[in-house]
């Protein structure tokens, strides 16, 4: 896969790569290293990609993700990373659904 192809298929891909965490922070250099990994992969899924994308996006922008999955993961791989990112993401819409204005 070329630049300009992981650039089309993951508009993320430099912010994730590029992120800055602390050197004690193993999680997220497993997580990073796993998505770079992965894009780099023949043959990839392009429905996983775009999805793993996106959670790996969260996980670099939304520290209460980052923390949550962090603690819930222990085998990183594709599936679980998506899995949690959506029943993450369906937790806060629920979450968001019952607020109530007064």
């Amino acid at each position: 896969m070329t630049l300009k192809d992981i650039l089309e298929m993951c508009p993320n891909y430099d912010t994730i790569v590029n992120f800055i965490c602390e050197k004690e922070d193993d999680c997220s250099i497993e997580f990073i290293d796993y998505y770079r990994d992965y894009v780099h992969s023949i043959p990839v899924e392009l429905n996983k990609l775009k999805k793993l994308d996106e959670a790996m996006l969260k996980y670099v922008k939304d520290h209460r993700f980052r923390k949550e999955i962090g603690n819930d993961v222990v085998d990183v791989n594709i599936d679980v990373i998506c899995e949690f990112y959506d029943e993450y993401m369906e937790e806060r819409l629920k979450n968001f659904g019952n607020t109530q204005w007064l």
